[in-house]
């Protein structure tokens, strides 16, 4: 364990210190995640396509920006390394900005089905101790609805229009 962590703390450091434009500066390990290869498509290639969705199209540059962004915020709502957040989204562009985002902010991600009943989505962020969800309000107040008490959440991001919004689930008047 203290190897892992030793190894975290290094890449982590030199991830902070390194200009991604220049993957030979980059550790091999650290290459081997997802998000990184990402960071150097986007470095290499900004104005290719990453994401086709219809007639959307978003670019590696645009992806990395919106992931970034939602990795910082992460941060300052204080997600921090092995910690676990939901993802509770159809398969969109959203999601993967928010797996990127996840991934970038140094916590991990819980995909959830979104074609499970809301019964079983909460019983598995429950049983996952998850305390933040990203998914949009409508599918997440079917599901809260049907938390046990000894579910752990705090935080929401609703991502309706695309917007990302933070609430505290303690201040949230769910319909029952």
């Amino acid at each position: 364990q203290q190897t892992v962590l030793r190894i975290f703390r290094n890449t982590k450091e030199h991830y902070l210190n390194t200009d991604r434009s220049r993957p030979s500066q980059m550790s091999s390990a650290y290459l081997n995640l997802l998000h990184p290869l990402i960071e150097v498509a986007a470095a290499r290639y900004p104005d290719h396509i990453a994401i086709y969705e219809g007639t959307r199209k978003i670019t590696y540059k645009e992806l990395v920006l919106k992931a970034a962004s939602l990795a910082s915020t992460l941060q300052n709502h204080g997600i921090r390394g092995s910690q676990r957040v939901a993802i509770h989204l159809d398969k969109s562009s959203e999601a993967v900005i928010a797996i990127l985002g996840i991934l970038m902010s140094g916590a991990c991600y819980v995909p959830i089905d979104s074609r499970n009943p809301p019964l079983r989505t909460a019983a598995i962020l429950a049983d996952c101790q998850i305390r933040t969800v990203i998914g949009t309000t409508a599918r997440l107040s079917r599901v809260l609805r049907h938390l046990p008490s000894s579910a752990e959440i705090e935080t929401l991001i609703c991502l309706d229009d695309g917007i990302p919004q933070f609430t505290d689930i303690r201040q949230v008047p769910w319909e029952t």
